[in-house]
């Protein structure tokens, strides 16, 4: 319990991050490919890379998900084992985990077709 006090402290005002992180995600998405944009976007709209959740639930979050191959299996140990949060917290934190995977995955592959056209573009010249 002690380690979840300490990153609460650490956290920044949410209010004021949030705020700020959606006028710079959509300052930046102005020019990036639609793949990485999605990804931006998405991270302003759901609270960064762990999705609102402070770092120590997240970690443990991933742990668990790790730890347990099977969804049922997992969503009990999740449910129970991550203290303040529910079986529904831990569910809906996993749907919003499917889709920050995926939409870092389509960033990923952007991000390398990008560079490869830069390149090829290189070569040419």
């Amino acid at each position: 319990m002690e380690k979840k006090f300490e990153s609460w402290s650490q956290l920044p005002a949410p209010a004021t991050a949030a705020a700020d992180v959606k006028k710079a995600a959509g300052a930046m998405t102005v020019s990036l490919p639609p793949a990485v944009a999605a990804f931006e976007r998405f991270l302003a709209q759901t609270g960064g890379h762990r999705g609102g959740w402070d770092d120590y639930d997240h970690q443990l979050f991933l742990k668990l998900k790790s730890k347990h191959k099977n969804h049922e299996a997992f969503m009990r140990a999740a449910g129970s084992g991550i203290p303040g949060r529910s079986v529904d917290d831990v569910r809906q934190h996993d749907e919003w985990y499917s889709e920050y995977l995926i939409l870092k995955e389509s960033k990923k592959k952007a991000s390398m077709n990008g560079k490869k056209t830069k390149r090829q573009r290189k070569m040419r010249c």
